[in-house]
C-alpha cells in the first residue's frame, strides 16, 4: 500500500496548465468582448433611430385619419459599421392623425 501524499507533490506535471488555458482563451475573450461593444454601438444607432422617427411622428400633420409614414436614421459608430460602406440604421412609422 502506498503512503498519503500530499495533493501538490501528485500535481507535479501540471504546473502553469491554468495560465496556459488563460492564454489559449484570451483571442476568444477579446474577440467576444469586441462582440459585445458593437452589439452595444448597433442597439444605441437603433434607439437614436427609434427616436428620429418618434419626433418626426409627434410633429406630422395632416388633415384627420391620413396616414402619415415618417423615416428616422441614425449612423453606428465607424466601429461598428454596418457592411462595407458603414450603413445607417433606418426606421419607417405609419402614424393615422388624430
Amino acid at each position: 500500500m502506498s503512503a498519503w501524499r500530499p495533493a501538490a507533490s501528485c500535481m507535479r506535471g501540471g504546473r502553469g496548465q491554468a495560465a496556459l488555458e488563460v492564454v489559449a482563451l484570451l483571442p476568444l475573450l477579446v474577440g467576444l468582448a469586441l462582440l459585445a461593444v458593437q452589439v452595444a454601438a448597433v442597439l444605441g444607432a437603433v434607439s437614436e433611430a427609434q427616436d428620429s422617427a418618434r419626433s418626426r411622428a409627434l410633429k406630422a400633420t395632416g388633415p384627420p385619419g391620413e396616414v402619415v409614414t415618417v423615416h428616422g436614421s441614425a449612423r453606428p459608430p465607424a466601429l461598428a459599421a454596418l457592411g462595407p460602406r458603414g450603413d445607417a440604421v433606418r426606421v419607417r412609422v405609419a402614424v393615422r392623425l388624430p
